[in-house]
């Protein structure tokens, strides 16, 4: 079919949102960016880089928001799960709550890492829009997230890999605004820990193991004296506890590290 239309160069167009072939070439660390979904199919990440040296390729989606980008190793730890990672406060509690506290946490955790040559004597700080925000009132189960950044409890240079221990202070400081107010508060650390680990690279989260309170079984028509040495015994032997679950989560990571590798 003939047509009467002219063909004519244009002289204005818009810069394109998506990298052009020169801004790659200046820059290969954009194909970094390739979707997770694509990086498990090899075929396709071989005919993206073809794609690449022919002059063809288009554009990529920015996958690492929450990362710095002069990092090599960039890895998904996985969530290691020992204690229940739950404590109350309020009028109902018989019992006074047992937290690690933050200082106690962290010399277990770097003694158990530097035994298996990591050494977390370094800080750093890692920015994001999908940090966990908190519930801590019974019946409210709507997450939200937060932005903004966050220091890491400890960090490696050497390896890249970092942790954040998510305490019962760090449930309270991520709290989110709420009309709802109860007289119990519920303090998640297990489900916060799980939530972080899953919008962080290059970062093992681990958490309080939390109280046992099925433990507890009091006489309380005893004497107060008697009730309070009970309670003294009931606090040291879940702080006992408490840090052999918190050793165990740090040792399943350092036999990950090992698997992987990295180690």
């Amino acid at each position: 079919m003939k047509s009467n239309l002219k063909v004519e160069p244009v002289s204005l167009y818009k810069t394109p949102k998506y990298p052009t072939k020169e801004a790659v070439r200046a820059n290969p660390l954009i194909l970094n960016a390739l979707p997770q979904r694509w990086r498990a199919m090899p075929a396709l990440c071989v005919a993206v880089s073809l794609t690449l040296s022919t002059g063809l390729f288009g554009c990529s989606k920015d996958i690492r928001e929450d990362e710095d980008d002069d990092d090599d190793l960039r890895v998904s730890v996985p969530f290691f799960a020992h204690g229940e990672g739950r404590g109350s406060y309020g009028c109902v509690m018989v019992a006074p709550a047992v937290y690690l506290s933050e200082e106690e946490a962290l010399q277990i955790i770097k003694e158990e890492a530097e035994a298996k040559g990591v050494v977390f004597d370094d800080t750093r700080t890692i920015r994001g829009a999908r940090f966990p925000a908190t519930n801590i009132f019974p019946g409210d189960d709507e997450y939200e997230t937060w932005n903004g950044s966050l220091e890491l409890d400890g960090y490696d240079s050497d390896l890249k890999i970092g942790f954040e221990y998510v305490s019962e202070n760090d449930v309270m400081d991520w709290v989110k605004e709420t009309d709802v107010w109860c007289s119990v508060s519920d303090y998640d650390m297990k489900g916060t820990a799980e939530r972080l680990s899953k919008v962080v690279k290059n970062t093992a989260v681990f958490y309080d193991p939390g109280t046992d309170f099925e433990a507890l079984n009091v006489d309380w028509e005893a004497d107060s004296e008697t009730i309070d040495r009970y309670f003294e015994q009931y606090e040291s032997e879940q702080k006992e506890r408490m840090l052999e679950d918190l050793r165990a989560q740090v040792r399943d990571f350092l036999d990950w590290l090992a698997a992987e590798d990295i180690i």
